[in-house]
């Protein structure tokens, strides 16, 4: 377990780049679009929030949590997985890891309370996806965020409490995109502060924590120091600003991709994923039951090199049948209705 940053598993294993990221969302992409899969993106963290609040959470847990959600996503396709037991794990193990441990039937029970349908009452569920979470995970829990970065430089830079708070819910929205996977911590620290004390206040948008909002707020007395001030310790502190102008961009494209964002869209969303992934599996078991079948013919030639065919080997199991022809029927009727599917 690495004692800071610089020698930790985050940095040696967890940072990627924008066409790595991409490239781990191919299967996904061929159903939704990048914008959409962003949707889903702040779908998934408010499910977090909201779950972590009904567990009276701090937000190092909740922080923690999506992390390993996100990293969790770069190894798996929401197509392929349930995301709803996913995050439930997540946060469950985050809860550990941070030293705020809740009951397991306790983290179910509320799981159920807010997405009843999509998670098991079973708690054995969500404590077997917890092995095949930290096996995908490679074990590596210990997770830096950008919090500590901000608190130590809160007195540096005399940060007022009013602007330690936009900047601080600035930093919660930023666990809406990737940028946890493509930076580190403290740049992501550095953007907030950026954003909140350098740049002009700019129009708020639908944001959750409403950190744009707060960011539009008069200035009250004794708030931080003047712009001068800030940008010689941005020159001098030696900070990537090339990494701090990437940062600032996906903050800022986050608030506009918000405004088009609708719950109820990302949750028609993951049903048409869970239909394509049941018309694979159920063409998968096709394929194999084809090959049985092949196979089996093969083996039963008779002495003149003649095919037998046996009456009950050469029906495809009807069930798998049935199964494939009603997905894609759900399928094709949902994809027929693109209004439907991906407005509110």
């Amino acid at each position: 377990m690495a004692a800071n940053y610089w020698a930790s598993s985050q940095r040696h294993h967890w940072l990627f780049t924008r066409s790595q990221l991409d490239e781990t969302h191919q299967d996904d992409l061929r159903l939704c679009t990048p914008d959409e899969l962003r949707y889903l993106k702040i779908y998934f963290y408010g499910l977090i929030l909201r779950l972590g609040k009904r567990l009276n959470l701090r937000q190092q847990p909740i922080a923690t949590a999506t992390a390993y959600f996100s990293r969790f996503y770069t190894r798996a396709q929401y197509v392929e997985t349930n995301p709803y037991l996913v995050l439930t794990t997540c946060l469950y193990l985050a809860c550990k890891t941070e030293e705020s441990p809740v009951h397991i039937r306790t983290v179910v029970a509320e799981a159920r309370h807010i997405f009843p349908e999509h998670v098991p009452s079973d708690t054995t569920k969500v404590a077997e996806c917890e092995f095949y979470l930290i096996e995908e995970l490679g074990s590596d829990l210990v997770t830096f965020h950008p919090y500590t970065t901000v608190i130590r430089l809160k007195e540096v830079l005399k940060i007022a409490q009013n602007d330690f708070e936009t900047i601080w819910t600035t930093i919660n929205d930023t666990y809406s995109t990737d940028l946890i996977l493509l930076h580190p911590p403290h740049i992501i620290a550095m953007t907030a502060i950026y954003i909140t004390l350098i740049l002009p206040p700019i129009p708020s948008h639908n944001s959750v924590s409403h950190a744009v909002f707060t960011m539009e707020r008069e200035v009250e007395k004794g708030t931080t120091r003047d712009k001068d001030t800030l940008m010689d310790f941005f020159a001098k502190g030696n900070i990537d600003m090339e990494a701090v102008a990437e940062c600032t961009q996906e903050i800022m494209s986050l608030y506009e991709v918000w405004q088009g964002f609708r719950e109820r869209s990302s949750e028609r969303m993951i049903k048409v994923f869970a239909v394509a992934f049941g018309c694979a599996v159920a063409s998968a078991a096709v394929l194999c039951r084809a090959r049985f079948i092949s196979e089996s013919l093969a083996r039963e030639k008779d002495k003149r090199g003649h095919l037998y065919t046996h009456p009950v080997r050469s029906l495809i199991d009807v069930t798998v049948t049935t199964t494939i022809i009603y997905s894609l029927r759900h399928l094709y009727s949902l994809l027929q209705q693109p209004r439907l599917l991906f407005t509110p």
